[in-house]
């Protein structure tokens, strides 16, 4: 019986091999971005995008006064600046498609879809546990025209802001770092750069920076699992748009004038991470652990399918006749790696 579980424990990990597509795509580019170069080249493209955000967010701050919460909006959508940015590494360094982040052809709504749905299942179950335990009560709905507006700008913020943070670290930082060394490693790395971004938020502990550990480790096997980032691109706009706008919660630190329920939640911290949000409590805690759970073992494991829905590789092939070269398409791995 162990060595059942032993085997079924160990081919339940098969989606960490570097012929994964998610992590064999780089290979698609004419320059691999050296392993250990690649979280500074990541901290340091985000931080000379901060201070165009701001001054974006600054400029448009005083443009217009009658929709709320408008400098939430400015900020999620000056995300845009941060997905531009390696997009233009992948392209003009790395001289490979943008699809091969992550994108895979043909299947990106679905996969999506499925994502928003794991997503909200997760953050409405922290909101249930937070109900049943008496740390939270129901406070009021709001609607008016202003707030549409915003809570529809806010929806499309999230969009960009969660695909953002999927891009440039389950899409790039870890195919990267997992093709010159190994998926593991990736993981960890990932995630901890993941929770070190968020440690100088409003209301940040070391129970929000461990949570925020987890939430990493567990976007990233779901997208190694699945061979693309459609899905966690999914989960993480449906967790923190439901948490901030539907629900009415902190996310990671900040807050939103346009939700559209509001929950008044207790003073156990522990619970209710406080100021940080769900994000900070056990109960989030505790869910994303057992999603992690689900993931490893329970989750199918689709990345062998997905290569199809990625850019064929192309080399050059040298014409005997002529010694010209061509552009042919080649199978997309080898027979082995070394």
């Amino acid at each position: 019986m162990f060595y059942v579980f032993r085997w079924r424990f160990f081919m339940s990990l098969s989606f960490l091999s570097k012929e994964n597509p998610l992590i064999a795509n780089i290979k698609k580019g004419k320059f691999l971005t050296p392993w250990f170069l690649a979280p500074f080249i990541l901290y340091y493209i985000t931080e000379y995008m901060s201070p165009v955000s701001t001054a974006s967010t600054s400029f448009f701050l005083n443009k217009q006064h009658w929709i709320p919460d408008w400098w939430n909006i400015l900020d999620l959508w000056s995300f845009l600046y941060t997905i531009i940015a390696f997009f233009l590494w992948v392209r003009l360094i790395e001289k490979r498609p943008i699809r091969t982040m992550g994108f895979s052809k043909g299947n990106g709504l679905s996969e999506f879809a499925k994502g928003c749905l794991v997503g909200g299942i997760m953050i409405t179950t922290v909101l249930i546990v937070f109900l049943v335990t008496g740390n939270a009560t129901f406070h009021r709905i709001q609607f008016s025209m202003p707030f549409l507006v915003s809570w529809i700008l806010v929806l499309i913020g999230y969009i960009f802001q969660t695909a953002a943070e999927e891009i440039y670290i389950r899409g790039w930082l870890i195919p990267t770092i997992s093709y010159h060394t190994n998926a593991l490693l990736a993981i960890l790395i990932s995630a901890t750069m993941f929770s070190y971004f968020h440690m100088n938020n409003n209301g940040a502990s070391w129970f929000s920076t461990v949570h925020l550990f987890f939430f990493g480790v567990f976007t990233a096997v779901y997208a190694l699992k699945r061979g693309n980032i459609w899905g966690p691109c999914g989960f993480h706009f449906a967790w923190n748009f439901l948490m901030g706008n539907v629900y009415g919660f902190h996310v990671s630190g900040f807050d939103s004038e346009s939700s559209l329920m509001y929950f008044t939640t207790s003073n156990h911290t522990l619970i209710t991470g406080g100021e940080f949000g769900p994000e900070g409590g056990i109960p989030g805690l505790v869910v994303c652990i057992l999603a992690l759970l689900w993931a490893i073992f329970i989750l199918k494991d689709t990345s062998k399918e997905q290569d199809s829905l990625y850019p064929a590789p192309l080399k050059r092939s040298i014409d005997k006749g002529t010694g010209a070269t061509c552009r042919l398409p080649v199978p997309f791995f080898p027979s082995h790696f070394s």
